[in-house]
């Protein structure tokens, strides 16, 4: 879901890496370093992302993604997205800014995106979670609203995601979100399914303050084969830091 106004911007190779929420940072390959360095920028060369005062949008976007997958920098990832007119197909600045603990901006950045795209049960987990750090001392379920009671996701294991969160938040017995959890990690074999189950359990249970669970998901995401050799890296990185 690249931004419109920003395809051009793009080489094929690069453009295609940018499919969905599949990625939370790991070592890219090379050439895709190399092509990051060709970017044209306003008035200045575009060596070093942030010294850059002027940025056209599309370099800002891969400078961003720059600072993010390769730096490890959200916050200096998101003041890059910012330098973008706002748009409702930029979930990437929705996730620089979870990552950053700006969890007001990703909270704006997915309810905007849920306008465009409603189908899309990522982006409604990720406004879930987000407003769920955003008030803390709010209860979880007061944020039910932001999933659908029916996921449309044409992927299942989102579908299963969504039904997941709402299932977990509305049962108050420890032992039936117990059975929940096993269920839902046990339903699903492919490496790319795996690590989508396995990242988005970790999202629910730091989402319901279970900080230090939710580590070992985001780990177990990380390291299977799917976050290992996938060309898609924006996802590829523990969104807990």
């Amino acid at each position: 879901k690249t931004p419109p106004c920003l395809k051009n911007w793009f080489p094929p190779p690069l453009c295609r890496g940018f499919h969905r929420l599949s990625q939370l940072i790991f070592v890219a390959p090379t050439k895709f370093v190399a092509s990051m360095n060709d970017v044209p920028t306003g008035t200045a060369p575009c060596c070093s992302s942030v010294r850059n005062t002027f940025l056209s949008p599309g370099a800002a976007y891969r400078e961003a993604y720059n600072e993010f997958v390769f730096n490890k920098a959200p916050s200096r990832s998101l003041s890059l997205y910012d330098k973008i007119p706002r748009s409702p197909y930029l979930w990437q600045r929705g996730l620089a800014a979870y990552c950053a603990g700006d969890y007001a901006a990703a909270v704006d950045q997915f309810r905007y995106d849920k306008e465009v795209n409603g189908n899309d049960g990522e982006e409604s987990l990720w406004l879930f979670a987000s407003a769920c750090k955003l008030s803390p001392s709010a209860k979880p379920q007061a944020f039910l609203s932001s999933i659908p009671i029916t996921s449309y996701d044409p992927r299942r294991v989102i579908r299963d995601s969504v039904g997941l969160y709402r299932a977990y938040f509305e049962n108050d017995s420890g032992s039936e979100r117990e059975k929940l959890l096993s269920s839902f990690l046990a339903s699903f074999t492919s490496p790319k399914d795996i690590f989508y189950a396995d990242m988005y359990l970790g999202l629910l249970l730091s989402s319901a303050g279970s900080s230090l669970v939710s580590h070992s998901y985001f780990n177990s995401a990380l390291a299977t084969p799917y976050a290992k050799l996938s060309l898609d890296k924006f996802h590829a990185r523990n969104p807990q830091g």
